[in-house]
């Protein structure tokens, strides 16, 4: 089915894209429009996938009925981030943690036991091949 199709049929609409040229903002005023009315919107992908002006806009309206969230748009700037001293105050943040319809975790949809032991093995993996690559002389570390 075509997208607009999918967008004016779906209940639950849930994201899981890479972020390209084609799909960022893929999610806007125009796409909102042509969606079911009270849709709940699911986003574990990239944050930039989701315009997020027209995110609140359709929040704020009704249209979208919900929204889960794992990511938005520009959370680069704030996350991994040491916040204690200049403190953490983003305004779409704050206004989408304070609906009783929004749902924000921080973007930690990938983290289960599958991912991290892929994540590790790939780890492992690469440092062999590093330790491989290169012919390292063990005097070289001693002081």
């Amino acid at each position: 089915m075509s997208l607009g199709e999918l967008f004016a049929r779906s209940d639950v609409i849930s994201i899981h894209v890479p972020l390209t040229g084609g799909t960022h903002h893929l999610i806007n005023k125009a796409s909102i429009e042509r969606m079911k009315p009270k849709v709940i919107l699911v986003n574990t992908s990239r944050g930039e996938i989701v315009h997020s002006d027209d995110l609140l806009a359709g929040l704020r309206s009704g249209h979208i009925g919900g929204a889960a969230l794992d990511v938005f748009e520009g959370e680069k700037a704030l996350m991994y981030k040491d916040m204690k001293h200049r403190g953490f105050d983003n305004p779409l943040v704050r206004e989408l943690a304070a609906m009783h319809n929004v749902i924000l975790s921080s973007h930690v949809a990938f983290y289960t036991d599958e991912s991290v032991r892929q994540i590790t093995k790939k780890t492992l993996e690469n440092y062999k091949g590093f330790l491989g690559a290169v012919d390292l002389d063990p005097s070289a570390f001693v002081a």
